[in-house]
């Protein structure tokens, strides 16, 4: 039923400030067509592409522990977060290019391709 659900979304906000790969869950909202916010952050930056999402910019620094790795992740503008959701909401428009641009550049993003692309960047593969 997750098509079905994230299809009827009006946006899917995603503002995670890290991830370990890339964001399988924006990635599926994607597909599916509704416009999506995703903070420029690590495991997103593949995702973003021109205007195929609402790409968050403003990172602030992390604060954690000296022990802790958190090497390119950001704190989101709360701000930056509700003028997307304020800009999605005024418009349709909007909303229908977003995520029809996102739909199309996640048919792209197909198993193979990625193994392709893969194979090209480890050598002996």
């Amino acid at each position: 039923m997750m098509p079905q659900i994230l299809r009827e979304m009006d946006c899917a906000p995603q503002p995670s400030r890290a991830e370990g790969a890339t964001n399988l869950v924006a990635m599926e909202a994607m597909a599916c067509g509704p416009p999506v916010i995703v903070a420029c952050d690590t495991g997103v930056k593949d995702l973003v592409d021109g205007s195929n999402c609402i790409a968050l910019m403003h990172q602030g620094a992390v604060g954690h522990p000296a022990d802790r790795g958190s090497a390119g992740w950001g704190e989101n503008d709360v701000d930056e977060i509700v003028a997307a959701l304020e800009a999605l909401y005024q418009s349709s428009e909007m909303r229908r290019r977003v995520g029809a641009a996102a739909a199309k550049f996640m048919r792209q993003r197909t198993w193979a391709r990625h193994a392709q692309q893969l194979g090209r960047l480890v050598p002996g593969a």
